[in-house]
């Protein structure tokens, strides 16, 4: 299993990253590293631009699945069938953000593997036969070596990007009730501080790569709301006035009863209860 893993993802994903290395001038590490993150980026973006398209219209149906919801409470099993039959009906797809996260996080197991081993000169008799292999590698990066732990810069910068990012990507709920939207404002600052721990723990390379990482999800999450007008106000407005035609529909004031009364002479009178 191991030498598949080698042979499939951690091989191809070094040598292009030492290949990127020895066409850097001083064979820069740290620029090598930019570059790759930029390339996998690209790579991912068609689809995470779908999940982000996706998850925004996700929140402007939360008015629509809270009131399934309510009207299915009492049976768990309806109320599934009717949000997967809302789900299907706008197209959306609840775990369409699911794979990637996972694509993220093997590509993120990868490259952990290759800072931690391979930022030496050691290591390069690993790469393939016709790969050229640059002679040195400077891992120096603006004072930090990104073969080894840096404790406070770029797990800071990592942190930052982090809180950044996510309140790009938070789009507030008009369900005060709402427990996934407490939730997620509650990561915004959770997720930052455990991003900055586990960068303390790791090489500094690795840091380096979430900070331009979350500098491309940022671009990118920027443009996917502009180019098709799901800035957050807009969505929060969307979202608040689908509430509103929901409780008016709830709220509807239906005609009075009407009591039908048998007066003598054979009179029938109808009259109104207010």
């Amino acid at each position: 299993m191991v030498a598949f893993f080698n042979a499939i993802l951690y091989n191809p994903m070094y040598n292009l990253l030492m290949w990127l290395v020895y066409i850097t001038p001083g064979h820069q590490v740290g620029w090598a590293i930019i570059v790759i993150t930029v390339i996998i980026r690209f790579a991912l973006l068609p689809l995470t631009i779908h999940t982000a398209k996706i998850q925004v219209k996700t929140r402007l149906l939360q008015p629509k699945i809270d009131e399934l919801r309510k009207q299915h409470k009492e049976d768990k099993t309806l109320q599934s069938q009717a949000l997967m039959a809302l789900y299907k009906e706008e197209g959306v797809s609840p775990f369409s953000s699911c794979l990637p996260m996972i694509v993220q996080l093997i590509v993120l197991v990868i490259l952990y593997n290759v800072f931690r081993d391979g930022l030496t000169t050691e290591h390069l008799n690993t790469m393939y036969r016709f790969m050229p292999k640059p002679e040195t590698l400077n891992t120096n990066f603006f004072g930090i070596n990104l073969a080894g732990k840096d404790l406070w810069v770029l797990p800071i910068l990592a942190g930052l990007t982090q809180i950044w990012l996510s309140k790009v990507t938070f789009i507030p709920s008009t369900n005060p009730d709402d427990p996934m939207a407490a939730a997620s404002k509650q990561m915004i600052y959770i997720f930052p501080i455990m991003t900055f721990i586990f960068a303390r723990s790791m090489p500094a390379a690795l840091p380096l790569y979430w900070i331009i990482t979350n500098i491309f999800s940022i671009v990118q999450q920027q443009y996917v709301l502009k180019k098709y007008g799901l800035v957050p106000s807009v969505i929060e407005k969307e979202a608040k006035r689908a509430e509103k035609i929901i409780d008016a529909t709830e709220h509807k004031t239906l005609p009075a009863p009407v009591k039908t009364e048998k007066k003598k002479g054979g009179v029938t009178v109808s009259v109104r209860k207010k």
